[in-house]
């Protein structure tokens, strides 16, 4: 069993101190094309194609590949789709149940 002196544990506490706080706001690459997905599709809008935007991205020190960044933009309108047919049905199911409600007699 190792002993640890005070001026061991005053050393230790002061590296402890002096480290910068944990950050969370780190996205991993897929956040980061999600984060700028209005801005990857103006720029395929204006006729950019997916090759040139991952130039572009790996140009400012992300490193992505053309075919993974279409594939994150392919996630990301399915996950769109989906959301709005689910709201879709939410809707028309609460109708469907207010036509369908009888007399309140």
């Amino acid at each position: 069993m190792a002993a640890y002196t005070r001026d061991d544990l005053d050393k230790m506490a002061d590296a402890l101190r002096s480290l910068p706080a944990a950050t969370k706001d780190k996205l991993s690459k897929q956040g980061v094309v999600r984060y700028l997905a209005a801005e990857i599709v103006g720029l395929q809008e204006r006729g950019y194609t997916v090759e040139r935007i991952a130039e572009i991205l790996q140009a400012h020190g992300m490193s992505i590949a053309p075919r993974t960044l279409q594939a994150y933009l392919g996630r990301m309108k399915k996950r769109r789709r989906r959301a709005g047919k689910t709201a879709q049905n939410s809707k028309s199911r609460s109708s469907t149940v207010r036509r369908s409600a009888g007399p309140l007699n």
